[in-house]
């Protein structure tokens, strides 16, 4: 297939992990600002706080699944236009001064980015070749968790500069972003993807058909449940060491685009990293269990995670790619699907879990039982799925 705008793939690529890594920086400080907002704007239960990590899976349920569309309807400068747009939008979270709003904010900045990480593994498809992908992909998987690492190590410094005012801080993160989208209007172009081209489409509606789409997508669904509980609560459950998941992460994805590129097949990366992350996430809740009085194997259990989580993302975004017949058109369906099914209950879990620490009067132990069983969805789904390459030896 030949390629068509090589020379601007790179700068395509450049603002399009960005705006993803301003999104994270925008979510995470968000959730370390939990306490000031349930102060400031009357939010009375655990539960009800974790409509600000709700509103955004709600909003990619929406958008991951619209996203194939769209990039097909209006090509790739008006769709990532859009997105960057939305996610723009998001500066108003530093202005608005009433719960609802903040919550509307959140959902039109995380509609944004639903587009533009639903858009990223055709894209990269189409604009990449095979030999650069694993590398292309690894840091489109880690862009939300450096954002996020930022702010994890970066935060104090950001709040002494605004003086403590938590609303400043996330004005200006989305005025970065905002910076980004004019940037994008300057020097973005359309790739004019070959799904353009083909005679015969493949839509949502044929990729709802396929089973693989659903294994795929409900294998990760547990461990994004697992992440958006992370993000949201485990700074305040007492496990200061969660922000070495952030960094340790970084790590694991460096980690992970080395071995994808020097192993043929991804099934067995997946398996090891799903069995890796259940024992270290037991390891991480074992203080609150009782299990263990040991704050060292809660350090060591929260970096075995970052790194593990991370560690097959690379594998795992290559595992459709390399299907037999994969195209850039019916890759877009694919990843739409992955998101928003993934989303879709992700989406329930905060929630779940807000509920459980509630009921238990603040006790976390029940809610991490939840978010440890929600966590093996991962394993099971790679125990399950068939490898999608052919074998080594086959002609």
């Amino acid at each position: 297939m030949i390629k068509t705008h090589q020379p601007n793939k790179y700068m395509i690529e450049a603002l399009l992990f960005l705006s993803y890594v301003l999104f994270g920086m925008s979510w995470q400080a968000t959730a370390l600002f939990l306490p000031d907002i349930r102060e400031q704007m009357g939010v009375n239960s655990t539960a009800e706080l974790s409509w600000i990590t709700n509103v955004v899976s709600i909003s990619r349920i929406i958008g991951t699944f619209l996203a194939s569309t769209i990039l097909i309807k209006l090509g790739t400068k008006k769709a990532v236009s859009l997105s960057m747009l939305l996610m723009s939008i998001g500066a108003f979270a530093g202005l608005v001064n009433s719960y609802f709003m903040l919550l509307l904010v959140r959902f039109i900045a995380g509609l944004g980015s639903s587009l533009i990480i639903a858009f990223f593994a055709p894209l990269v498809f189409e604009l990449f070749e095979p030999k650069e992908r694993p590398i292309v992909n690894g840091m489109n998987s880690v862009a939300l968790n450096l954002g996020m690492a930022i702010i994890a190590f970066g935060l104090g410094a950001m709040m002494s500069l605004f003086n403590n005012n938590w609303q400043h801080v996330l004005l200006t993160i989305s005025v970065g972003s905002l910076i980004i989208f004019i940037l994008w209007l300057v020097y973005g172009t359309d790739t004019k993807p070959a799904v353009a081209k083909s005679t015969k489409s493949y839509t949502i509606i044929d990729g709802l058909k396929e089973p693989f789409n659903w294994l795929y997508a409900l294998t990760y669904a547990g461990t994004l449940s697992f992440y958006l509980i992370l993000l949201t609560f485990y700074s305040h459950a007492n496990i200061p060491a969660v922000k070495y998941i952030f960094l340790m992460g970084i790590v694991g994805t460096i980690f992970g685009i080395i071995v994808a590129q020097k192993t043929y097949y991804r099934r067995p990366i997946l398996q090891i990293s799903g069995a890796v992350q259940i024992l270290a996430i037991i390891g991480v809740h074992s203080q609150t269990w009782g299990w263990f009085d040991s704050q060292i194997l809660v350090n060591i259990s929260a970096l075995m995670i970052g790194f593990f989580l991370f560690f097959p993302m690379t594998s795992l975004v290559l595992f459709a790619q390399e299907r037999k017949g994969a195209t850039a058109e019916n890759l877009g369906p694919t990843f739409s699907l992955f998101w928003s099914i993934s989303y879709l209950i992700s989406a329930f879990a905060p929630y779940i879990f807000g509920m459980l620490v509630d009921n238990f009067n603040g006790n976390y132990s029940v809610a991490f039982v939840f978010s440890t069983i929600a966590s093996s969805s991962f394993l099971i789904g790679a125990m399950i799925m068939k490898e999608t390459k052919a074998p080594k030896n086959a002609s």
